[in-house]
């Protein structure tokens, strides 16, 4: 009857990989603070692009009828799409957590630019028609999105260049 050994070298430092990726799965924050910021810039490349980062033609920002256009101009303003100060696309408040990381507008009105609306004259406040602001998809879409920050969570789990 055979009796042998067997042993298998280099498994210290296979082992070793494999628990700095567990650590590192365990604590997600720093990956969380990346993310968060490789998806602001994502935000900020969109207004530069005038909403045409969406994968889903379908969301890229509708052009701007021509009486704003011809306002903006009387106006000395530009044609750019959600550009008028600029403060839209520049104030956001980033922060992040060991679990999520969350990107927040510091205006209000963005809300609506992400989801559109129609407003309406209220008791006391006149208009003379219905204004409707098409929806202008600020952030891209869930699987989109998905697309943006998984490499990022990889690269700092497996630590990959």
């Amino acid at each position: 009857m055979f009796h042998g050994k067997i042993e298998i070298k280099g498994l210290k430092p296979f082992m070793q990989k494999f628990l700095g990726m567990q650590r590192r799965a365990d604590n997600l924050g720093p990956a969380f603070k990346q993310a968060t910021v490789v998806y602001h810039r994502w935000i900020v490349k969109n207004f530069n692009k005038s909403g045409t980062l969406h994968d889903n033609g379908s969301l890229h920002w509708k052009p701007l009828a021509e009486s704003t256009l011809l306002r903006r101009r009387k106006k000395g303003k530009g044609g750019k799409i959600l550009r008028d100060s600029g403060s839209l696309r520049r104030d956001w408040d980033l922060s992040s957590s060991r679990t999520m990381g969350l990107i927040k507008s510091q205006h209000k009105y963005s809300g609506v630019h992400e989801d559109g609306a129609i407003i309406r004259s209220r008791k006391g406040k006149a208009l003379k028609k219905s204004i409707i602001i098409p929806q202008r998809k600020i952030f891209p879409n869930d699987v989109q999105g998905q697309k943006i920050i998984t490499p990022v969570f990889f690269k700092y789990v497996f630590k990959r260049k």
